[in-house]
């Protein structure tokens, strides 16, 4: 587990949704669909650290609390759609 302490200046969170309806007015969309190319990309350079476990009918509002509760503050936020790859 990663401690969030004063030397971790960035946080990065990548959520998947499959409810578009769940996504908060204000969230901008990216114009364009990731790419069957692009979502294998993005896959083989993933890093970081698993601090959620998957968790389905969930709410965002009090994970951004408590960030903010620690003194980070959101800055950007987007969404962009990602086809599951064909098996």
């Amino acid at each position: 587990m990663v401690r969030l302490d004063s030397s971790v200046r960035l946080i990065v969170v990548q959520f998947s949704c499959s409810n578009s309806d769940a996504i908060p007015r204000g969230v901008m969309r990216r114009a364009e669909r990731e790419t069957p190319k692009e979502g294998r990309e993005r896959r083989k350079r993933s890093s970081g650290y698993l601090v959620i476990e998957p968790t389905e009918n969930c709410s965002l509002i009090e994970f951004r609390r408590g960030l903010e509760a620690v003194d980070y503050r959101l800055v950007d936020a987007f969404y962009q759609e990602r086809p599951k790859p064909k098996d």
